[in-house]
């Protein structure tokens, strides 16, 4: 398993400026998921459809995405070493949703 990555916090975005919040990830050359949730009184909604009928149930999700330039400085005072990180670091994520019932004649 090998030793646990060390967390660094990372900008979250409000109106559309990044900002530091508590949003940690780990430093790491690969992709990562932080768990989000869509407070919607649409989540869980069911539609009951009446025998015969045909519906079209359309879904559509809006998604936030955003990139930003990076430059990690990391130092061991204890032995003196240090290291610089540079990337970009992207962000996608699922900020809401729309549900269109349809009926087809």
């Amino acid at each position: 398993m090998g030793t646990p990555l060390p967390l660094v916090v990372i900008p979250d975005f409000v109106d559309k400026q990044p900002v530091l919040g508590s949003t940690k990830a780990e430093v790491g050359v690969n992709s990562q998921e932080i768990k989000t949730s869509i407070e919607s009184d649409l989540a869980g909604k069911e539609y009951v459809i009446p025998p015969g009928e045909k519906w079209k149930i359309s879904v559509y999700y809006m998604i936030e995405q955003y990139w930003i330039d990076y430059k990690l400085y990391i130092s061991i005072p204890s032995t003196g070493r240090k290291r610089t990180f540079e990337g970009k670091l992207y962000s996608k994520g699922l900020y809401d949703f729309c549900i269109i019932p349809e009926k087809i004649e």
